[in-house]
């Protein structure tokens, strides 16, 4: 078989030059085809991590100390009555009395998670579970817990220590009082992919599952309503009163808040929906709307002090309470869903009910997301603000989103406007087709 007999006429210095001027209308149209795409740009990692800001009535003893006024990534350890904070170097810092606590060798690097208790604190070293302080017993943390570890919490009011490990609950330690770990055992069928979990005090356990399912277990477990079992991304709480807050942002809510005094605030028709974080003090509730506002009701005598100028109207990310002690981090990371797909509940979930203190009632919404609302990304681990905490994914300053910092990157529409390059491209490509008719015609 012989080759195609060229177009008689044409010498190959003009065949060579015709295919250059073809290949350079066919860059022309691809480079107008896709500037007519929606102009996209790939995010990157923002800020290492935030300040912590005190909003608690404690002002003296959890005042933020320099250490933890930059850098900050995670916020914990207020079920051990000490605030601690993990930087993004992985060093954990300590304080009270407006001084930093003198920490272990342990805690100044390397450091994935952290949890605190009475008088002793955990942390995840490579994988490998640390204990430290002057109740620590480290010869009891389990053999099982001493590498492939993800995440640590303890139960401030019984002691007991939990960590998840590849979805798995491992629990140990525990005051003598309370019966140990061996008082809480975790059932046989607690499914295998947990990926946080929120003991809740006395005979009480909550996990969320990778797939955003809530189970609980405990002869004092909590009874959640339907919609707090599904599409779940974060828990705080108990049985008493706790939060679920859904893929959507939705928040549903559970139990009462005491009113003893009959001065509680009521819960704001905008902690309803579009919230980012969540925390519960010790009579008291507090969101983080997506635009980075922070809410509050119940009794916030008992937990937040009114400073001048009242709780922050933006730039908080993240949101840490316990008795006498509410902790914001602004400009840091915000929460990671820790969840399978790390997206948003498929339907539009329920709300809570008007009155916080009672048990929502399942009423479906729909619920538009604004176009600045953040859609966190799916993280490996997690942070949690209920005693327990573990790395999370860091945000540009104070707003944006988790998925804009997520280490393989983000797409994230710019706004460019099209006008200029669409025209200029156009003329290329009108310009290299009339170039390629003319020196066509002149062709022997």
């Amino acid at each position: 078989m012989t080759s195609p007999t060229p177009r008689a006429g044409i010498s190959a210095h003009r065949r060579r030059r015709n295919r250059s001027l073809a290949a350079a209308t066919a860059v022309s149209a691809l480079a107008l085809g896709t500037l007519a795409l929606p102009a996209t740009a790939w995010a990157t990692p923002g800020s290492a991590g935030g300040e912590v800001i005190n909003l608690g009535l404690d002002q003296q003893m959890y005042n933020p100390i320099p250490a933890v006024q930059s850098g900050v990534i995670a916020m914990g350890g207020l079920g051990g009555y000490s605030p601690q904070a993990l930087k993004s170097d992985g060093s954990i810092v300590k304080w009270s009395i407006g001084e930093a606590a003198e920490m272990p060798p342990e805690a100044a690097s390397g450091n994935s998670a952290f949890a605190a208790g009475s008088g002793f604190d955990l942390s995840v070293k490579n994988g490998r579970v640390v204990e430290w302080g002057r109740s620590a017993k480290p010869d009891e943390v389990p053999h099982e817990a001493r590498s492939g570890v993800d995440s640590v919490y303890v139960d401030s009011v019984t002691g007991i220590r939990f960590a998840l490990k590849k979805g798995k609950v491992i629990s140990w330690g525990g005051d003598d009082m309370w019966g140990g770990s061996d008082a809480l055992p975790t059932p046989a069928d607690v499914p295998t992919d947990l990926v946080a979990l929120v003991p809740g005090g006395i005979q009480q356990v909550m996990a969320l599952t990778k797939h955003g399912n809530v189970i609980t277990w405990g002869e004092n477990a909590a009874d959640l309503p339907a919609e707090a079992r599904t599409h779940v991304k974060k828990l705080v709480g108990s049985s008493e009163f706790g939060m679920a807050l859904k893929k959507n942002g939705d928040l549903v809510t559970w139990g009462e808040l005491n009113n003893d005094t009959g001065q509680n605030w009521g819960m704001p028709d905008e902690a309803k929906h579009h919230i980012r974080d969540i925390a519960v003090g010790h009579n008291s509730a507090f969101v983080v709307t997506d635009q980075g506002k922070v809410l509050c009701w119940g009794d916030p005598g008992s937990d937040y002090h009114n400073t001048p100028g009242g709780l922050p109207k933006s730039g908080i990310t993240q949101i840490n309470a316990r008795s006498n002690a509410v902790l914001a981090l602004k400009g840091g990371p915000l929460p990671a869903d820790p969840t399978d797909d790390g997206g948003t509940d498929p339907t539009p979930g329920p709300t809570s009910t008007d009155n916080p203190t009672t048990s929502p009632t399942p009423t479906p919404t729909t619920s538009p997301t604004p176009a600045d609302s953040p859609t966190p990304a799916p993280a490996p681990t997690h942070p949690s603000n209920h005693n327990g905490s573990s790395n999370t994914h860091t945000a540009d300053n104070d707003m944006k989103p988790a998925s804009a910092a997520h280490p393989t990157g983000s797409m994230a529409h710019t706004g460019t406007n099209l006008t200029w390059p669409l025209t200029g491209a156009a003329a290329l490509l009108l310009g290299t087709g009339i170039t390629i008719i003319i020196r066509w015609r002149r062709l022997p």
